[in-house]
């Protein structure tokens, strides 16, 4: 006879990154695993007042968490926590970037719901709300760089330019970003630890697509480069010919300052 269990994982994105050895060192952690740490009901017991013993939380290096078991109120609680570590919940972030999935098992005698298995599902979320975050970014930038060239249709180019300083250096931290999230796409080490977990995962990375998005990313960051460094060779180049006519000019206006000075001379 089978039983159906449901459980449901919210996900929200609290920063840019969440130190997590902060955590490790406050419960004692042995996790072997960069990318993330578990805190379970009896864990959570500790730190927060009333808990229901039901609550269980994942913290994702890439500013994500995942919460199951968590109402309104615990919610609250356990981001005070947080912050009391010394992590920073950014609220428009939070409320912002957030997702929920409801996990359902058919369970037989020898397959039960694990904490692993919820896990597989809560990472794969949170490294999906860290990619969402990106993705908007990049987009956001790309609008920006519309402006390059509806300027190059009314006007000279100007490498200087405020608009062009912006863009460079949100495609920096962009691109900083990403390689701090490369491993985005990575398999947890301990998701490697059965067939089933390691199949689990890779069904849940095509789900969110994780892959092809990154690619995407990649793809946008290629084009905002292509738009940007013609208009700083074409600033540059308008600047150098600007130089070049104002050295001819004065090239010529020397002899014909040497010629008035003989004829003032003469008189």
């Amino acid at each position: 006879m089978t039983s159906a269990r449901q459980i449901t994982i919210t996900g929200y994105l609290t920063s840019n990154s969440i130190e997590l050895n902060k955590f490790r060192r406050f419960f004692n952690l042995n996790s072997t695993d960069e990318e993330f740490v578990f805190l379970s009901p009896h864990q959570l017991s500790q730190v927060m007042m009333g808990s229901s013993g039901q609550t269980a939380a994942w913290l994702c290096k890439y500013g994500s968490i995942c919460l199951t078991g968590f109402d309104a109120t615990e919610t609250r609680q356990f981001l005070r926590f947080m912050e009391s570590m010394g992590c920073p919940v950014d609220h428009y972030l939070f409320s912002t970037y957030t997702d929920s999935q409801t996990v359902a098992e058919q369970q037989k005698e020898e397959t039960v719901f694990t904490w692993e298995y919820i896990g597989v599902h809560a990472i794969a979320m949170a490294k999906s709300l860290a990619l969402k975050k990106l993705e908007d970014e990049v987009s956001s930038i790309l609008d920006q760089s519309e402006h390059l060239i509806l300027d190059l249709q009314t006007k000279a180019p100007n490498p200087k330019n405020k608009l062009i300083k912006s863009i460079s250096l949100q495609i920096i931290e962009i691109q900083f970003n990403v390689l701090g999230k490369i491993k985005l796409l990575d398999r947890p080490c301990s998701f490697a630890a059965t067939g089933e977990l390691k199949q689990l995962y890779a069904s849940l990375v095509e789900f969110y697509e994780l892959k092809k998005r990154f690619t995407t990313l990649q793809k946008k960051m290629d084009d905002l480069i292509s738009i940007i460094s013609p208009y700083q060779r074409l600033g540059h180049d308008y600047r150098e010919n600007r130089l070049l006519v104002l050295e001819v000019i004065l090239l010529a206006l020397f002899p014909l300052f040497h010629m008035l000075q003989r004829i003032i001379a003469v008189f």
